[in-house]
């Protein structure tokens, strides 16, 4: 009953809205969210702060996601002040409050979706912080709440990454969702997949955990705070979604347990290299995301446009908007994204 609720609310506010297994935007039409992850400041920015003509700041780069096709895009943020170099920790929350909403003004007011990422971890390093981190996300999202529950352009994407599983995978989300929730916003809320948001529970490294489609995990989150959407990282983990048919599987079991699916992060390397498993595995599960995900009505989000992780979607290693224009010396990858996100909004 209360995801009816938030769904009807959702649709008199004009937001975007979540209906069996699939997105529609405040028109009321079927929408798939395709672009990438964009580094603000201090956060996935070429390698740390720099002014705002660096290389790797999305800052002023709206008009260079349209030439990509994009209409949605990722924004990495640090929403806890517990790494020393981080936004927050250097220039106080508040500032941080204020630079947030200056990305969000760019890219929302040219209906581009901002799918805010709060890429923290309680559990890192020996787990002291925990409590604390956590009492920051709360605040993060009951913040985040209250300034955007009126922009249905901007989507709350609750946790990068959970390191948890089962029940605590679920309190934590519930957690992290009934702050963002608490004072009336209907936004759309994305959710990441358990294992490290890869979703392979039954595989040698997690032989007994939920999937996130399991009727326990995320569809008992939508079922309490509606408007919910499952976000799975194929980076081609234990081979589980590394081919067309695989990850068409997938993608159609979690929509028929009534979820729209993401792909929150998917990549591989320009030079064959990895930060992430296997070259080969992020290959294949990339060429998988380019090959079904629109067919399906999966959105996608590359990794990265902008940090220097050799990820790029530029032969020349560099953020999406460099080499003089967008469209220039794209890598293989960046090929197929302009051809995909163009065949979506084109």
């Amino acid at each position: 009953m209360l995801a009816r609720r938030n769904y009807r609310a959702a649709k008199q506010a004009r937001h975007f809205a979540t209906r069996h297994g699939r997105i529609y935007d405040p028109s009321g039409q079927p929408f798939i969210p395709v672009g990438a992850n964009i580094g603000a400041r201090k956060t996935f920015d070429w390698n740390g702060y720099a002014p705002m003509d660096y290389q790797g700041i999305a800052d002023n780069h709206s008009d260079d996601v349209l030439a990509w096709g994009w209409n949605a895009v990722r924004l990495n943020l640090l929403v806890a002040d517990n790494q020393t170099w981080s936004y927050i920790a250097t220039y106080g929350y508040g500032a941080f409050l204020d630079y947030v909403d200056s990305l969000v003004d760019e890219y929302t007011s040219k209906k581009i979706v901002v799918m805010l990422d709060a890429h923290d971890n309680p559990r890192i390093g020996d787990g002291s912080l925990y409590d604390h981190i956590m009492a920051q996300m709360v605040r993060f999202w009951t913040d985040a709440g209250i300034r955007y529950k009126d922009n249905p352009y901007v989507w709350f994407n609750l946790i990068n990454e959970p390191d948890f599983l089962d029940g605590e995978w679920y309190d934590v989300n519930d957690t992290l969702a009934r702050a963002a929730r608490q004072n009336g916003a209907g936004n759309i809320m994305v959710v990441d997949a358990p294992c490290w948001g890869q979703d392979i529970a039954g595989s040698p490294s997690f032989p007994t955990a939920k999937f996130a489609y399991d009727p326990s995990m995320a569809p008992a989150l939508a079922a309490v705070h509606g408007n919910l959407v499952l976000s799975q990282h194929n980076y081609g983990a234990s081979q589980m979604y590394t081919t067309d048919q695989k990850l068409t599987t997938y993608i159609q079991t979690v929509q028929a347990a009534g979820l729209p699916l993401l792909f929150g992060e998917y990549g591989y390397t320009i030079d064959g290299s990895t930060t992430a498993g296997s070259y080969l595995r992020n290959l294949e599960g990339a060429q998988a995301v380019f090959n079904v995900s629109v067919q399906n009505f999966a959105g996608s989000f590359w990794w990265h446009s902008t940090h220097g992780d050799k990820y790029s979607l530029k032969n020349s290693g560099l953020s999406f908007f460099a080499d003089g224009a967008p469209q220039n010396n794209l890598s293989p990858a960046g090929t197929a994204l302009w051809s995909m996100a163009h065949g979506v909004t084109d």
